[in-house]
């Protein structure tokens, strides 16, 4: 039989006191049962079949007689919560199908008409355009997110899409007090884990973040930026700017008015995850919500 050890010392050192603590209460109440305890567990049990173990136990240790009045109120609340948990996994399966039905949308709005669009634009008119060939730029504008979570299921991973109506992985934020599993972030780190450690242990937890990477494989590439012709600047590759740089000067109220409307139509029509994402937002408050391009914002300043 092996043995297993934690990393921190102090975190093991917890676990074999709560261990111990654990079998000097088992011991005491064992030996505190006796024939009459016994006989009022098993008519407790009889009476009221939703009960755990548990429950029956903690009634028996109190002395709770069969008839006593609590125990039919004690049952009517078990009941109450087991018919809102069956509720509740209802409305999670629900939740499940629309969020995975939205994924397959996305996904493919991302594969054959985002991904394959800026990739022509970063191979014919971007900052690599000598060296960076179609196949080479969709290579790195990112990775099918319905593939990512299939061979995660396949090799019995957690596949990490949210929990709202719209696909959006978790991902924990130490430094954002609102993040999920705060609390046990600062737990860990208490105990005497390392905050990189913690929030490592975290983030393995919640699954690979695929939606997160596919969205950031592009800005974090460095292929898909086009140098502007008045500035000199790079700046991210979209349709709008590539579009409204051949009929416009750059920089100009029109082309800024331009390229913004292109990129949020593209957006907004093109996508056939918005169509369901208007009706999907007011069941959540995780809204997807479509953001303005600099150009658009700057021609209505």
């Amino acid at each position: 039989m092996g043995v297993y050890y934690f990393d921190n010392p102090a975190q093991e050192r917890d676990l074999y006191e709560e261990i111990y603590n654990r079998q000097i209460k088992y011991k005491r109440t064992r030996d505190s049962v006796n024939a009459m305890d016994a006989a009022r567990a098993s008519s407790i049990s009889k009476l009221y079949p939703n009960f755990s173990p548990d429950v029956i136990s903690a009634m028996t240790l109190l002395k709770v007689k069969p008839e006593s009045e609590v125990l039919a109120e004690v049952s009517q609340r078990i009941q109450e919560h087991n018919q809102r948990s069956i509720l509740a996994k209802v409305g999670s399966g629900f939740k499940a199908g629309i969020r995975l039905g939205l994924l397959g949308l996305e996904d493919a709005y991302r594969s054959w008409v985002d991904r394959p669009i800026n990739s022509f634009i970063a191979s014919t008119f971007g900052d690599q355009k000598e060296s960076l060939t179609f196949q080479d730029a969709y290579a790195q504008s990112g990775k099918s997110t319905v593939r990512n979570a299939i061979n995660q299921l396949r090799s019995g991973q957690r596949v990490n899409l949210g929990q709202g109506f719209l696909p959006n992985s978790d991902l924990f934020d130490p430094s954002n007090p609102n993040s999920k599993f705060f609390e046990e972030y600062q737990y860990m780190v208490k105990k005497g884990m390392s905050p990189d450690k913690a929030t490592q242990h975290i983030n393995n937890y919640l699954g690979d973040p695929i939606t997160e990477v596919d969205r950031r494989m592009q800005e974090e590439s460095g292929m898909f930026t086009v140098k502007n012709r008045i500035s000199g600047e790079s700046t991210p590759i979209s349709l709008g700017r590539s579009v409204a740089n051949l009929v416009m000067e750059e920089g100009s109220r029109g082309y800024n008015t331009m390229s913004g409307i292109i990129d949020a139509g593209k957006i907004m029509f093109l996508d056939p995850a918005n169509y369901f994402g208007l009706t999907a937002r007011h069941l959540t408050k995780s809204r997807r919500m479509l953001n303005p391009s600099p150009e658009l914002v700057k021609s209505i300043s």
